[in-house]
């Protein structure tokens, strides 16, 4: 039987470490260890969901709502609880960390073409269109 701390957790992802887990719950992101303890919220805002942990397992990016329907990428310090918004989106999309946790990449839509978006995770600088297509990798 699983553990009540995951009952209806969505969209779940393993820190690097294998020790913690984050997912979406009830709108927000949670983190927990693998056994179900130290449970603990680490979003607030409205809505939020799709966590997925940095390379060094300090920072969680994640999607969240911002005014109206528009969704932002954000990045959750894990350590100072800072929290830092990256990009606005168009779509729902999965986010991938680059090997070295300085980047994120993403697909998203614009102007009617798919495209895959780097941006620096630490906020700084505009994301960037690096080429068409969907589902980008850093393999």
């Amino acid at each position: 039987m699983a553990h009540p701390a995951f009952r209806n957790g969505l969209d779940p992802t393993w820190a690097t470490d294998g020790r913690r887990l984050a997912f979406t719950r009830d709108t927000h992101v949670y983190l927990a260890r693998r056994d179900g303890s130290g449970l603990r919220r680490l979003t607030s805002g409205r809505e939020e969901s799709s966590p997925s942990w940095s390379p060094d397992g300090r920072r969680i990016a994640y999607r969240r709502a911002v005014r109206g329907a528009t969704t932002a990428i954000a990045v959750l310090d894990l350590r100072s609880s800072r929290v830092t918004q990256i990009a606005k989106l168009a779509s729902d999309v999965p986010l991938i960390w680059s090997p070295d946790g300085t980047r994120l990449a993403w697909s998203d839509s614009y102007r009617g073409t798919k495209y895959v978006f780097v941006a620096r995770a630490d906020g700084r600088g505009r994301p960037r269109p690096i080429t068409i297509g969907e589902f980008p990798d850093w393999r």
